[in-house]
């Protein structure tokens, strides 16, 4: 009897703690942001103090368990439950952990929130925290990231595009001063501006992580000539395909099409045979092009990872060339895939594209 009337009057005592709790809480809540909570073993009940962080109505609550765990991301679930038995097991007092959480208008918001567990003769009687909804801060955070990504790959795509139309430049100032043929001249100054060209976009890239600028219709044979210029091509041939024209950023499909060309350059022979024909145009069963030569083909075991940074299928390659050509062609929405041609060759696919 005497032993159920102390325990009466601890929970007593214990509700009007935690009554003077809730109201400092409020006054709290009404000068942070924060969602303030409280959590019971007993009652298992979460109470959020201040709705402006998650926009659910305080009125509605106790708020249980199983209606938070229900609003945690699913993929985040069992890393939260796994750092709350962590706590409770080995007593830390306090653990701030990290999740998304479903806000009231049902989009997810990522939440950090700090608790401290309060126990008595070993056991867990309640524990308290605040929920912060960090979502800018962790934009941010990510934006950042793909940022120094980007800058880290900024010198290597630069120092790799920027040799196609330099090799170009020196050639033909060689045979400038050679044979004194103005033409010469006149091909060395394009090379020249498209350098400086690729120098404006891929800053402009670096920079603001603009995949493709303005998309209009582009004649892909028009194009494809401007690339083929670019490129130390040598007795090589290109194959022009009829009149079709894409939906795409005329700079950056150039682009994409100067690393295919300089692939097929730099991979399409084996050293017996320099006389290759690349080739051009619109999928038969599918709305994309392709670009193919006849040459050597793809290495056996090379076709699945071939558009990864860093890749190369000879010694003296960079491993850059198709790593930016997959990034062109995912930037407009495009998917692309290596294979070979029926005739032996390298084939290269880009679906998804808006052919008019």
């Amino acid at each position: 009897m005497v032993a159920a009337v102390e325990q009466h009057a601890r929970r007593h005592r214990r509700e009007r703690e935690l009554e003077r709790a809730r109201r400092r809480y409020a006054l709290v809540a009404d000068v942070v942001t924060d969602a303030v909570f409280e959590w019971e073993p007993e009652h298992g009940a979460v109470a959020i103090e201040d709705e402006r962080a998650l926009g659910y109505d305080t009125a509605e609550g106790p708020f249980d368990e199983s209606w938070w765990f229900e609003r945690v991301h699913p993929d985040d679930r069992e890393a939260l439950v796994t750092a709350v038995e962590r706590a409770r097991e080995h007593g830390d007092r306090r653990f701030t952990d990290e999740y998304r959480f479903r806000r009231a208008d049902g989009e997810y918001a990522d939440v950090r929130v700090t608790s401290r567990f309060v126990y008595e003769d070993g056991e867990t009687v309640y524990a308290v925290g605040a929920l912060r909804d960090v979502s800018e801060w962790k934009a941010r955070e990510r934006e950042l990231e793909r940022q120094n990504e980007r800058l880290d790959r900024f010198a290597s795509v630069v120092s790799h595009d920027l040799r196609n139309p330099l090799a170009v430049a020196q050639g033909y100032l060689q045979l400038a001063e050679e044979t004194g043929d103005p033409d010469h001249f006149e091909r060395t100054a394009g090379a020249l501006d498209r350098i400086g060209e690729l120098v404006d976009d891929l800053l402009e890239l670096a920079r603001t992580g603009r995949g493709v600028g303005e998309v209009g219709p582009v004649l892909l044979s028009g194009v494809a000539t401007e690339a083929w210029e670019n490129v130390e091509t040598g007795d090589a041939r290109l194959g022009l395909p009829d009149d079709v024209t894409v939906q795409a950023d005329r700079a950056r499909l150039r682009q994409l099409l100067e690393n295919l060309f300089r692939n097929s350059m730099e991979h399409g022979t084996d050293g017996t045979d320099d006389r290759l024909t690349v080739s051009l145009g619109p999928l038969d069963d599918r709305a994309g092009f392709y670009v193919a030569d006849d040459g050597v083909g793809i290495p056996e075991g090379m076709r699945d990872r071939l558009f990864e940074t860093g890749v190369t299928g000879s010694d003296d390659g960079t491993g850059f060339g198709l790593a930016i050509v997959r990034e062109i062609a995912e930037s407009h929405g495009w998917e692309a895939a290596a294979t070979n041609g029926e005739d032996g060759g390298a084939r290269f696919e880009f679906t998804g594209v808006a052919l008019d």
